[in-house]
């Protein structure tokens, strides 16, 4: 699996995209982590064409340190972040 991750200023967001280039093999409840610098995450959406498609996820955490769980993840997948800052 491959991941990219890139924010965007306006709106706040962070964009997370994974990518498995083995299609033959879903993958299942990936554990992500993630250090904010500044904000709390207030939604984590996961966009996906894969059959899962899209859905909210919950995401946990305190002190700038949360994580969340990726259900499914057949060929791609982006986990969009809002309200929190990387850098």
């Amino acid at each position: 699996m491959a991941v990219e991750l890139c924010e965007q200023a306006s709106p706040k967001r962070v964009l997370i995209h994974f990518v498995n280039y083995n299609a033959e093999e879903t993958l299942e409840n990936v554990q992500v982590k993630i250090r904010f610098k500044s904000g709390r995450p207030s939604r984590v959406r996961l966009l996906s064409p894969d059959p899962a498609g899209d859905k909210s996820l919950k995401i946990r955490g305190k002190d700038g340190q949360y994580s969340f769980t990726l259900p499914k993840l057949k060929i791609y997948a982006v986990a969009v972040i809002e309200g929190a800052s990387v850098q």
